[in-house]
């Protein structure tokens, strides 16, 4: 046995003509006993992006729910994660559809845009009814709201130009799960 390592681990199982049977933590073999323990932590790291230098910072991904969107905005209906681009701005891209959350004029803004003149946007209120460290509502400054404020839609480009009449009323929200 002098040529196995001093490291090596294991056991010689009776009549094992000499060979040492290697074990997994945790493993028992037939007529052999171990123990193991170990303590395994797992810590996320902090997000990357910078945003209004906000302490705890933003999520780096964030989820939309949009609900209500009818005509060539149905298909953006449910929940999209986006993700953290850069400075304050978050955005996903599935073919043709857009969706984007950003920080701009001291409000929070959520954009849906189809290309072109076929969009729909919310926002928040502005500074200081909103919290620029926290995009989801509602918030502390605006506790009744359970949706972002419809502002601004533009079905000149769709396919149905009927799409805005048809999402009045949509719903736009942001949480930190999805």
């Amino acid at each position: 046995m002098a040529h196995l390592k001093k490291a090596a681990t294991g056991h010689l199982l009776k009549n094992s003509a000499g060979h040492l049977v290697l074990t997994c933590a945790g493993t028992t073999l037939p007529g052999t006993t171990t123990s193991s323990t170990s303590t395994s932590t797992t810590t996320a790291a902090p997000p990357e992006n910078d945003c209004n230098e906000c302490e705890p910072r933003i999520p780096d991904i964030l989820y939309v729910t949009l609900a209500g969107l009818a005509g060539d905005f149905a298909a953006a209906n449910g929940t999209t994660a986006l993700t953290w681009d850069v400075g304050c701005n978050w955005d996903a891209t599935d073919g043709d559809v857009t969706i984007t959350l950003d920080w701009t004029g001291a409000r929070w803004r959520i954009g849906l845009a189809l290309g072109g003149n076929c969009y729909k946007r919310w926002r928040t209120l502005a500074e200081p009814y909103c919290d620029d460290c926290d995009p989801r509502i509602p918030n502390t400054d605006d506790p009744g709201r359970t949706s972002y404020y419809e502002y601004e839609c533009m079905d000149a480009d769709c396919d149905d130009t009927d799409s805005c009449e048809d999402s009045a009323g949509a719903t736009a929200s942001v949480s930190y799960t999805p």
